[in-house]
């Protein structure tokens, strides 16, 4: 019974300790929503021109392909 005990502790732990992360970003995601949805509007709209071709980013032009060298399966 021992070990039953020590597995709900354990199993208890990780949960409490994943709640308590999870209810920690919460905040901080609430305090920062309206930096972070400014910033994420900018990109939305940066991303919008790159594909209309109104702006030019390079890193968003990159192409890489892989360069297989043995027979097909």
């Amino acid at each position: 019974i021992a070990s039953s005990i020590a597995f709900v502790l354990g199993f208890s732990t990780v949960f409490v300790a994943l709640g308590a992360g999870a209810s920690t970003i919460g905040h901080w995601l609430r305090v920062w929503q309206e930096p972070l949805a400014m910033v994420a509007g900018a990109l939305i709209i940066l991303m919008g021109l790159n594909f209309l071709g109104i702006l030019r980013i390079p890193l968003l032009s990159r192409e890489a392909r892989f360069q297989s060298q043995g027979k097909p399966a």
